[in-house]
């Protein structure tokens, strides 16, 4: 299985000196820039040496910050230290974290605002701490990968925020391509060449769709500028999906809708991001809820008072609208043994694009009202009535 990937889009509205492509990459230094869709939402640069990495990520999510992270590692390529501070893009520190290799594991120091924790986490001593999602740090897994000869092998994972360690896969699919599960439990899939050095890494199998790609130079002081200039002029990315709440009241009946709003970002949405015949979150984030004091009959099925969620169906040949009984859970976990049951939806183009996934509860001229979910120029619609006699 081959990747490709493009860098021609991540310049989009930023700055033109923010990154710069050279013929030869500088010695041991390397520069990733990530995008969804088509805005720029991270970038790094880092130095590898032996025996250490460094290096700077600019988020810009919700508003601009910068980490600077280091890393040592010892004579196995094993990690002996490893620090990451972010600061605001004024200077203020947010937050800090050092790791020290110890006696079964690694002793955590955290510094966020005032307070500072120190923890001692019990691992294997290769054991990777994963600070923020680093490239630089993907190299050290990919590097161990290379060196144990095999198509699979699984890596103890530290995560410095929530103090965990879980075991991640790194897998061979192709000649020039592996699959990573380390940041994602779905897993990335990341192009390498014949060093084993990444090239890029696709995130399209993963919640967040985004995609990294390999530049020869990246100038982190002039992407936090005008990063920092859009967000002092209100132009800030904010976080990469809204969540928003739906609240109608039809019949007599109130309704809830509580649901995760991702944005197109220039990206094909119906058929591209969001697959035809496969089943849909219909959202971002948690599960779409959806939520009724009174028994409601959505096209011919009668729902009972109750919470739900709803997922969606779409297929070029007509949409359907799946209510399922188990609630809580993130939008990508769909037990199919839980649904309540499926309608029939209609569809149609809509003039203009709009621009953030859209759900409206639309009272009807003739009584009830009509469930809409709207997105890029599709709108799928479900009519649905309060059920007579029915009470809270």
């Amino acid at each position: 299985m081959r990747c490709s990937f493009s860098l021609g889009l991540f310049l989009l509205g930023v700055s033109g000196c923010a990154a710069r492509t050279r013929h030869t990459v500088d010695a041991g230094r390397s520069g990733y820039i990530v995008r969804l869709g088509i805005d720029t939402i991270m970038a790094e640069s880092f130095s590898a040496s032996p025996g250490r990495i460094e290096g700077d990520i600019v988020d810009r999510s919700p508003t601009t910050s910068v980490l600077h992270y280091q890393v040592l590692l010892d004579g196995g390529g094993r990690i002996a230290r490893a620090r990451a501070t972010q600061h605001a893009a004024t200077g203020a520190r947010l937050y800090e974290v050092t790791i020290d290799r110890a006696l079964n594991g690694f002793d955590v120091v955290i510094r966020e605002g005032d307070s500072t924790q120190r923890r001692h986490v019990a691992a294997p001593p290769d054991a990777i701490p994963l600070l923020s999602r680093s490239i630089g740090l993907y190299g050290v897994v990919t590097a161990r990968f290379r060196h144990a000869g095999v198509d699979s092998i699984s890596v103890p994972i530290l995560d410095p925020y929530d103090l965990s360690v879980t075991e991640r896969v790194v897998r061979r699919l192709g000649e020039d391509s592996l699959l990573l599960t380390l940041y994602f439990p779905r897993g990335e899939h990341a192009q390498v060449d014949r060093a084993g050095h990444i090239l890029g890494v696709s995130g399209l199998a993963t919640s967040y769709k985004w995609l990294t790609e390999r530049a020869a130079d990246v100038d982190i002081a002039a992407l936090t500028r005008a990063f920092a200039a859009r967000d002092a002029n209100g132009a800030s990315l904010g976080n990469y999906s809204l969540r928003d709440t739906v609240r109608a009241t039809v019949g007599g009946a109130r309704i809830t809708i509580d649901y995760g709003r991702p944005a197109k970002r220039g990206r094909v949405i119906f058929g591209g991001l969001v697959p035809w015949g496969e089943v849909w979150r219909t959202g971002a984030d948690l599960a779409t809820h959806f939520t009724t004091d009174r028994a409601l009959t959505l096209n011919g099925l009668l729902v009972p008072v109750g919470t739900y969620t709803l997922y969606t169906l779409p297929s070029p040949a007509g949409w359907q609208l799946i209510v399922n009984r188990q609630t809580g859970q993130l939008g990508l976990i769909y037990n199919a043994a839980a649904d309540f049951g499926r309608v029939a939806m209609t569809t149609a183009q809509l003039p203009s694009v709009t621009e953030r996934l859209t759900i409206t509860v639309v009272p009807s001229p003739a009584g009830g009202a009509v469930l809409r979910i709207a997105w890029d120029r599709l709108a799928a619609e479900v009519p649905f009535t309060v059920t007579a006699g029915s009470q809270h």
